[in-house]
Order: structure tokens, then sequence, then C-alpha cells
């Protein structure tokens, strides 16, 4: 996958070019739908994934640690 850089500097951070949105992972998607969803975007190479709490009531976030930890990413 291709890859951009986010930042610059010591804070350059390369990042798949694709980013997954996880706004409805813990709500709407339920945790193995989330799960899957996850391991095929990691198995592609994603590495950007948008956890951002400002979208919806619930927290992407614990959805997306757990994946990163399990995929040996965190």
């Amino acid at each position: 996958m291709r890859t951009r850089t986010i930042g610059g500097g010591d804070r350059a951070t390369p990042v798949s070019a694709i980013a997954l949105g996880a706004m409805m992972f813990g709500t709407a998607t339920d945790e193995e739908t989330s799960f899957a969803i996850l391991d095929r975007f990691l198995a592609s190479g994603g590495t950007f994934i948008d956890t951002s709490n400002n979208y919806a009531t619930g927290s992407t976030a614990p959805a997306a640690a757990r994946a990163s930890v399990c995929s040996g990413a965190g």
C-alpha cells in the first residue's frame, strides 16, 4: 500500500495513503465485524485508522487498540 508522511522533522510519521474510518466501531458495528474489518485493513498494509471521538457518542479507540495489540503493531 502506498504511504504518505504526516508531520515533519523528528515527528514525521509514515502512514498508509488510505485511512480507515472507524466512526461506527463499537456502536453500530459490532465487535466481531469491527475486528474483521480491522484485520483486513491491516493485512492490506493499512496503518492509518481514524478513531476520532468527535463523530459519535461511543469510543472507537478501544477496538482499534485491541486490534493493534492483537496484530503485533502495538
